[in-house]
């Protein structure tokens, strides 16, 4: 009996032994592949070009797109100019979905070839939609000061500092003069080492985030000259402060006329925040937000 229960400890140890070194082989060849920002692009590319994981993951964001529009991104949003739109990293169309009823000229702009194809069936009767494939990186299909809003939900969350560092760059030649970014970035470099679990390899850290800061943000508009005007600090599924968004401007100029139109947004947005301060003195309460089941999916992605 004795020697039956030793044969099958050192059974049981081999084959503990063999799974050991098989997940050290696995995580060995990853560590290898994901080492620069280039091979996080080129990963993050391969794994939203996987049909079957883009439908599951557009399919379930679009039940809390609602949610976000009225309480994250309207509020933010309603009083920038929407003469010609640019959707950074698309995916699926949800946002450019709510963003048609308002913009003149719509530009999509993803890395994955899936999620352009998809735009291009979803949005096919629109005929001032414009979509475009990039490297992840840049936007040279894009002509210099040609766009009013630069919008981004929920996309670049999982760029990398100096991916959304490029960006900003591009972000900043293609803006009309006074024209508006409004992007949803990470915060999670802000919440403690313990949660930055690696740089580049996103999909160890909490929903895919990178190690991104409100305060890296803001210092990278200002390499690009463009000027941070608010940023709001807001919480994702059950992780609070993980994200931010952050409302930004290209500089007038001393052009008269922008810098006319760029007073009278701020009047309307100062009218907005009173009216909002009045709603709650009233009795007005904001939206719950999406419940616990409806981010299980986020989470069993590691989104």
């Amino acid at each position: 009996m004795a020697r039956a229960v030793d044969i099958l400890m050192y059974l049981l140890l081999v084959l503990l032994g063999l799974c050991v070194a098989v997940a050290g082989k696995e995580d060995e060849g990853t560590s290898h592949a994901v080492k620069t920002v280039e091979d996080e692009v080129e990963l993050t590319m391969s794994l939203m070009s996987h049909d079957g994981l883009f439908r599951k993951y557009m399919l379930k964001a679009e039940k809390s797109m609602e949610w976000e529009w009225t309480n994250h991104i309207w509020p933010h949003i309603k009083h920038a100019d929407f003469a010609t739109v640019l959707d950074l990293g698309t995916g699926g169309g949800r946002n450019a979905k709510k963003l048609k009823r308002r913009a003149k000229r719509m530009i999509l702009v993803d890395f994955s070839k899936t999620a352009i194809d998809h735009c291009k069936r979803r949005f096919e009767r629109f005929k001032n939609f414009e979509y475009y494939l990039n490297d992840g990186r840049t936007l040279p299909m894009i002509r210099d000061q040609s766009v009013t809003l630069l919008y981004c939900w929920d996309s670049a969350v999982h760029f990398h500092q100096e991916v959304i560092r490029g960006y900003l760059k591009e972000i900043a030649r293609i803006l009309v003069p006074g024209g508006r970014g409004f992007l949803h970035h990470s915060n999670l470099g802000n919440l403690g080492s313990r949660h930055v679990i690696h740089a580049y390899r996103l999909r160890r850290n909490p929903m895919w985030r990178t190690n991104m800061t409100k305060e890296l943000f803001v210092q990278y508009a200002k390499e690009a000259e463009l000027v941070v005007e608010s940023q709001n600090i807001i919480h994702w599924a059950d992780i609070e402060d993980l994200d931010c968004i952050s409302m930004f401007r290209k500089p007038c100029a001393g052009d008269a006329a922008c810098e006319q139109k760029v007073r009278l947004e701020k009047e309307a947005e100062e009218l907005s925040k009173l009216e909002g301060v009045r709603a709650q003195a009233s009795g007005g309460a904001p939206s719950p937000s999406p419940s616990s089941r409806q981010w299980a999916f986020r989470t069993w992605l590691g989104l």
